[in-house]
């Protein structure tokens, strides 16, 4: 099962003390008038709302356990709950939703995958056997969101040399660098893209894997 939760950054309130650094001005589309509004909750723009919110998110799924047999994995707001069987992925995911619900936490009913046999999970397909057909068709992204993506799905672990193939595309991930996609960029990733596909030890998520 693959649960996405709704408005995730939104659960997450900030400090009072923290909030004048979230101000922002916002201009009324009828009368022109400007004002000066403040966050309360972590927006979503904020280039460190996923990694603040996952803290959140992990102490918070701390106190949940799953059914015997399966496991949950967190990816800031995305959550993944394998296991050999089906009715027991099927409890281990009823006992999650009704556990987020008692927390006040929505869920992207748009986005859940209930117990399927195939799952789409980072731009992944995720099947019984392997980890198959995402790594094939991958896209080539369009913003730096998209490349980040890209580069976590993309298993380093299984991929010899990966900081060297990718180091042109990290270096188009730094803080102020323009997004400027070139040719250079599209052969590193097409090459991660075709180690990773043809690696014949691809399974899937391991979390006792270092």
């Amino acid at each position: 099962s693959v649960i996405d939760l709704k408005d995730a950054f939104w659960t997450c309130p900030l400090a009072r003390e923290s909030r004048d650094y979230f101000a922002f001005q916002w201009e009324d589309p009828n009368t022109n008038r400007k004002q000066q509004l403040r966050w309360t909750s972590l927006p979503q723009g904020f280039v460190d709302s996923p990694n603040l919110f996952g803290q959140a998110l992990e102490q918070v799924l701390s106190k949940f356990t799953p059914v015997k047999g399966t496991k949950l994995l967190q990816y800031v707001d995305d959550l993944l709950i394998p296991g050999p069987r089906e009715e027991l992925i099927r409890a281990s995911t009823i006992a999650l939703l009704n556990f987020l619900g008692d927390k006040g936490l929505k869920v992207s009913k748009s986005k859940l995958q209930f117990t399927e046999p195939e799952v789409k999970h980072l731009g992944h397909w995720l099947t019984k056997d392997c980890l198959s057909k995402g790594v094939r068709g991958f896209q080539m992204p369009e913003k730096k969101k998209e490349l980040q993506q890209a580069l976590l799905v993309l298993w380093r672990k299984h991929i010899l040399d990966f900081s060297i193939i990718a180091y042109p595309l990290f270096n188009l991930l730094r803080k102020g660098k323009c997004w400027e996609w070139t040719p250079l960029h599209e052969e590193a990733l097409q090459l991660l893209v075709f180690k990773a596909a043809n690696h014949q030890a691809l399974r899937p998520i391991h979390p006792s894997d270092p």
